[in-house]
C-alpha cells in the first residue's frame, strides 16, 4: 500500500482548481442535469443506486435499522446531496464538491425542501481531512476516475471512514465503454473542445458510425440513450478532460492496494452467472466454483455488463467480523430476507398451474413456481426463513421438500441480488 503525501492546504487546493481541467468543466457543464423538485422526483420513481434505506443489509447485515448515521458525499454533483438527506432524515449528511455551480443547485434543493440535516461545502476531495470528522457511510460516485491520482483520493476517503463504516464507489468500467474511448481519441485528434459546435459534431458522428462500431454496445445500454439527450452528458461522456476506466481485476487491486477490503457489488445481478447464463449452462457451471473476482471478471468479459462498476468497500477488520452468507447447512434458516426495492413478482391467485409466476428486475426476467412466489411474498424483512417456511402449511409438501425449496430459492435469489439478507 502506498503512503499518501502531505495533505495540501485548502488554499493550495483552491488555487489548483483554477487550473484543473475537471473543475473548469463542471463549472461550465453542470452534471448530472439538475432536478428542480427532489420530493416530486422521488414520488415519480427517481432513485440513487446506493440508497442506504433500500440497501441497508448490503452494507451492515447485522444492523436492524439504518438511521442516525454520519454520511459523507464526496463529489455530490447537483442532486445526490438532497436525495440522500431526504431519504435519511435522522442522519447527518455532509456534501462536498469542487464545482460551485453544482453546489449552488444542491443549496437550492436544501433550501427548497428545508433539509436541516444537510451541510453543503465547497471542498476538494483531497482535503476531506480538513472537515475534522469521520463517517459511517461515504458515497463517491463518478469522482475518483476523474482525479490525476485516484489512489491518493481513495486514501483520503479511507482516512475519514470509521472502523465499521462502509464506502460506496462508482467507477467507469472498461468493457462496455471501450467504444467510448475510441471516440474520445478520435475527437481529440479532431481538435474538439467543449463548445456547442463541438457537441453538434459529436452528435453527427454518432449518427454516422457504421453498425459494427463497438460504441453501439454502450449506446444501446440501459439509460444511455435517455441521458445522451443532454449536452452535459455528451460532454461528460465523449469530451471529458480527464477520465479512466477499470477492469474487474483493476477494481480489486485498487481497493486492496489502498488498504481497504472489497465488501461486495452494490447489485449482484450483473455478476451472476445464473442470471447471465442459464443455471444448467456449461459456462455457469464452470465459473460457479471460482472466487468472486474471477467470476465477476469472466461475466464482465463475456456479457459486457459494466459501463460502470458500483461496489462497496470497508476496512479489512470490519469485513472479517461479518457473517458469511451460506446456504449449505441449516444456519440460513435464521437469515432475514427482504426483496430488492425494485423486484417485481407477478402471479395469479388462486394459483393457476398453467400460468407460472414471473420474477422481474432490471433486465432480468425468469419464471418461478407458485411456492417460490409465496416464499418471496413472505420475505418482508421481518420474518426469518424458518418463520417463512412455517407459513407454507397449506402447501402439499413435506418438511424436507420445503427445506429443499427454500435452500434452492434463497440461494439463487441471493446470487442474483434479488433478495437481501440480514443475519442477527
Amino acid at each position: 500500500m502506498s503512503e499518501p503525501s502531505a495533505l495540501p492546504s485548502q488554499n493550495d487546493i483552491m488555487d489548483r482548481q483554477q487550473d484543473d481541467i475537471v473543475a473548469r468543466q463542471y463549472e461550465a457543464w453542470v452534471y448530472p442535469p439538475p432536478i428542480h423538485d427532489m420530493v416530486d422526483a422521488i414520488t415519480q420513481g427517481y432513485y440513487e443506486y446506493a440508497d442506504i434505506q433500500a440497501g441497508g443489509p448490503i452494507f451492515w447485515p447485522r444492523r436492524r435499522d439504518f438511521n442516525d448515521l454520519d454520511i459523507l458525499i464526496a463529489g455530490c454533483g447537483t442532486n445526490q446531496a438532497a436525495y440522500t438527506a431526504l431519504r435519511n432524515p435522522s442522519s447527518r449528511v455532509v456534501a462536498i464538491d469542487i464545482s460551485q455551480s453544482s453546489l449552488s443547485h444542491s443549496q437550492y434543493l436544501k433550501d427548497k425542501h428545508g433539509l436541516d440535516n444537510l451541510e453543503v461545502r465547497h471542498l476538494d476531495l483531497m482535503a476531506v481531512a480538513s472537515l475534522d470528522k469521520s463517517f459511517d457511510f461515504i458515497l463517491s460516485t463518478g469522482v475518483l476516475h476523474h482525479l490525476k491520482e485516484p489512489d491518493r483520493g481513495l486514501q483520503a476517503l479511507r482516512g475519514v471512514l470509521r472502523p465499521a463504516g462502509v464506502m460506496h464507489l462508482m467507477l467507469y468500467g472498461k468493457t462496455l465503454r471501450q467504444g467510448v474511448y475510441l471516440l474520445q481519441e478520435a475527437f481529440r485528434l479532431m481538435g474538439l473542445g467543449q463548445s456547442k459546435e463541438d457537441i453538434d459534431i459529436v452528435r453527427k458522428t454518432l449518427t454516422a458510425l457504421p453498425g459494427r462500431h463497438s460504441v453501439h454496445a454502450y449506446l444501446n445500454a440501459k439509460d444511455a440513450a435517455e441521458e445522451l439527450k443532454y449536452d452535459t452528458a455528451i460532454v461528460d461522456t465523449f469530451l471529458h478532460g480527464r477520465d479512466r476506466a477499470y477492469s474487474i481485476t483493476e477494481i480489486f487491486d485498487f481497493v486492496e492496494e489502498n488498504g481497504l477490503a472489497f465488501l461486495g457489488w452494490m447489485d449482484r445481478l450483473d455478476c451472476s452467472g445464473q442470471a447471465n447464463f442459464p443455471a444448467n449452462d456449461a459456462i455457469s457451471k464452470r465459473i460457479k466454483r471460482l472466487d468472486e473476482r474471477k467470476r465477476a471478471a469472466i461475466i464482465d468479459l463475456l456479457a459486457y455488463t459494466h459501463g460502470v462498476h458500483r461496489f462497496n468497500l470497508c476496512h479489512p477488520e470490519y469485513l472479517q467480523s461479518l457473517p458469511r452468507i451460506d446456504f449449505e447447512g441449516t444456519e440460513f434458516l435464521h437469515y432475514v430476507p427482504r426483496p430488492h426495492s425494485r423486484l417485481k413478482v407477478s402471479w395469479t391467485r388462486p394459483a393457476d398451474p398453467d400460468s407460472p409466476a414471473i420474477l422481474e428486475r432490471e433486465w432480468h426476467l425468469m419464471p418461478i413456481s407458485h411456492p417460490q412466489a409465496l416464499l418471496i411474498e413472505h420475505a418482508n424483512g421481518r420474518n426469518t426463513i424458518a418463520e417463512i417456511l412455517g407459513l407454507l402449511d397449506g402447501q402439499s409438501m413435506t418438511d424436507e421438500e420445503k427445506l429443499h425449496l427454500a435452500r434452492q430459492t434463497f440461494a439463487t435469489l441471493y446470487d442474483m441480488g434479488h433478495l437481501l439478507f440480514s443475519v442477527f
